[in-house]
């Protein structure tokens, strides 16, 4: 394969999106640093800002030697670091693993439509950036006790099988019931885990109509 090829239509498209994604990032990054009054999260959030920083520089310059003009991308005009937190409690925090978790699933598409060695290198170091940002920001937010961690269920001791049709109404609104499995109360908890967030983004809201 050759490194130094054109590159592709896929390729490009990921890498503008890409560039977009963290320019914008950044933005939300230095705002949550301006304004954290927590020295352990301004100390993650430099850290993730700074390597960030350093991997929207590597895009632009990918861009530039493939002779095209570099994507009018976000920048500090795009905000206003004197503007007040709308958000406390960890917020800054909670909103950047969340950015963390959609980066993981976003470099795991952008990887599969490149082809090109140092875009596959570009998007794996991306990708344990990612990974390694999450495990902080889980940690952080655990030991906070922001977080909570699922509950604890009893493990099987046996093994058995589904012989019946009625397992398949378990989940439904209206008959017999029967107890969640593991997997299904994974998926559960992530998804009320992530409408904490949208509920506190809420809130800015309803204290205006309150008011």
């Amino acid at each position: 394969m050759n490194n130094k090829s054109k590159i592709g239509a896929s390729e490009f498209g990921a890498l503008w999106v890409t560039y977009h994604k963290k320019t914008m990032i950044l933005r939300f990054l230095e705002h949550f640093i301006h304004t954290s009054d927590n020295k352990k999260a301004k100390q993650l959030l430099t850290g993730l800002h700074g390597k960030l920083n350093s991997k929207v520089e590597e895009i632009k310059e990918l861009i530039q030697k493939e002779g095209t003009v570099v994507p009018v991308a976000f920048s500090s005009e795009d905000i206003n670091l004197d503007a007040p937190a709308l958000f406390r409690e960890g917020f800054d925090i909670m909103f950047s693993r969340i950015l963390k978790e959609i980066s993981l699933g976003m470099y795991t598409l952008h990887i599969i439509l490149s082809y090109r060695k140092d875009l596959i290198k570009l998007y794996k170091e991306l990708s344990d950036l990612s990974q390694i940002y999450f495990a902080h920001f889980t940690e952080f937010l655990l030991e906070e006790g922001i977080l909570q961690k699922p509950i604890i269920v009893n493990l099987p001791k046996t093994t058995s099988f589904v012989t019946d049709k009625s397992y398949l109404k378990g989940s439904h609104l209206f008959g017999e019931k029967r107890q969640l499995t593991v997997v299904e109360f994974g998926f559960l908890y992530h998804g009320i885990e992530t409408n904490v967030i949208g509920m506190k983004l809420m809130d800015p809201i309803f204290s205006m109509c309150k008011g």
